[in-house]
């Protein structure tokens, strides 16, 4: 008698360990997950292959102001690599950009982290923002976004 007794409260609780774990299963399985919101999609505005190359410095604008020659940047105190030419060395590995500055500093060569919603990441922490490309004239335009030359850079494609 004590093992029939045994029996069914086994059967009993192995019924409703099942049920648990079925219930479990369904309220977990039923749950709706939120789907984060799209990201919207950026079109570059040059691609890599065409922003390899050289490109010559054209034009330096700082609040309103444009800056052409190295007389005119270095009488507004507005220190080195202002007026840079851009050499883009695209290698299978890496992504190269000599800042070669046109008013006599040294240049200096950087790698590209990153090419990302149109904004050029170099590894020393400078960062170009591209806001305008024409493919028939080859001029670029881009702001710099980094503490000592935050304006908007023109460059002319060699």
């Amino acid at each position: 008698m004590f093992n029939l007794k045994f029996k069914k409260m086994k059967t009993a609780m192995n019924f409703l360990t099942v049920m648990v774990l079925s219930l479990m299963i369904l309220t977990v399985s039923c749950t709706k997950k939120d789907n984060p919101a799209p990201q919207p999609v950026v079109t570059p505005i040059i691609s890599l292959a065409d922003l390899s190359g050289q490109w010559n410095f054209q034009n330096y604008q700082l609040n309103g102001k444009n800056y052409t020659t190295c007389d005119s940047i270095s009488q507004n105190n507005l220190g080195g690599y202002t007026m840079v030419n851009l050499t883009v060395n695209l290698y299978t590995a890496i992504t190269e950009i000599d800042l070669y500055n046109v008013c006599g500093a040294n240049s200096i060569t950087c790698i590209m982290t990153s090419y990302k919603d149109n904004e050029i990441t170099l590894d020393n922490g400078f960062i170009y923002t591209v806001t305008n490309y024409n493919s028939t004239t080859k001029i670029l335009t881009c702001s710099a976004n980094y503490p000592v030359h935050n304006g908007i850079y023109t460059f002319k494609k060699q």
